[in-house]
């Protein structure tokens, strides 16, 4: 039996520019022996951690490049053969690949690396620190404050580690060292940076390229959607006050705009409590409508 992984997150509402995530895994010794033959996992065992976020508005502003950056998750598309090469390694069509340092990939003819929309993050936090916060900087956004979206993020927790020449077993890994220190994996020949992950299919070992060392076995991952929404929670505020101060001279209008704006509200948080059809574009609608009739004019 795997271990399964939890966490909750929740958004600092009074200023928008921070979310905090919450491993609420607690049992981290299930009774049952872990996959790929590893013992159970003890909090104390995991020795690495890495985010991937993406949202819909990432998502959507996805495109194709020439040019790849660290953290940003590409996928190798179209219709071509062939492979792409990419700082020391190679990607076939399907591929998924985060790295950790500027790379010019060779593209050949039919295919394409795209923006999946996923940034990576690793934090030094780990499971016995109880919880982490990030800013919208710190998982790519360029912006002070997180953009209301549906927005997803997977937590990868990694324990096992091995030093160079030791033999590992089947199983995704992730290096370990010195910022920007290189390893080769010794049956494909491909180097991957500090931070990087890749997968392997049989027992295999690495080399030192430069520093030293070490891989960790990517133990368990969870995957968790959740609704960010400070701008229109903010409208929400601005408009209840509106009606609280007797600003406006229609309150009966104004009562109607709170009503429907609580609603939707409702809507999105019931929908994300209980995984209901959860749909990142109905989402997205939604908290555009809570902005919309914010802005609706009362006679």
């Amino acid at each position: 039996m795997a271990l399964e992984l939890k966490i909750d997150i929740t958004q600092d509402l009074e200023t928008g520019e921070s979310i905090r995530i919450d491993d609420i895994t607690g049992n981290y010794t299930p009774s049952n022996t872990g996959g790929y033959g590893f013992p159970n996992t003890s909090i104390n065992a995991v020795t690495k951690t890495r985010f991937l976020f993406r949202s819909y508005l990432t998502t959507q502003q996805a495109e194709n490049v020439t040019e790849c950056i660290p953290n940003v998750e590409y996928q190798v598309t179209g219709t071509g053969s062939g492979v792409v090469e990419v700082d020391g390694k190679e990607f076939s069509l399907g591929d998924v690949f985060i790295l950790e340092a500027d790379g010019t990939p060779t593209i050949p003819s039919g295919l394409y690396v795209t923006q999946t929309g996923a940034y990576a993050v690793l934090p030094t936090f780990l499971p016995t620190d109880g919880n982490v916060e990030f800013t919208p900087a710190e998982i790519g956004i360029n912006q002070l404050t997180f953009p209301d979206s549906a927005y997803q993020t997977t937590y990868e927790i990694y324990t096992t580690e091995y030093l160079e020449g030791a033999s590992f077993p089947a199983g995704t890994y992730i290096v370990s060292g010195t910022s920007l220190d290189v390893i080769e994996v010794a049956s494909t020949g491909f180097q991957y940076r500090v931070g990087e992950v890749f997968t392997v299919g049989s027992t295999d070992t690495f080399t030192n390229v430069s520093g030293t060392n070490s891989v960790a076995f990517q133990d368990s991952t969870v995957t968790e959607d959740f609704p960010l929404f400070y701008d229109s929670w903010t409208a929400y505020k601005t408009v209840e006050q509106e009606y609280v101060n007797d600003a406006c001279c229609n309150k009966e209008c104004v009562e109607q705009k709170l009503f429907r704006m609580n609603a939707t509200f409702e809507a999105i948080v019931i929908n994300y409590q209980d995984d209901l059809n959860l749909d990142d574009s109905g989402t997205q609608g939604l908290l555009d409508e809570i902005i919309d009739l914010s802005n609706q004019q009362c006679p």
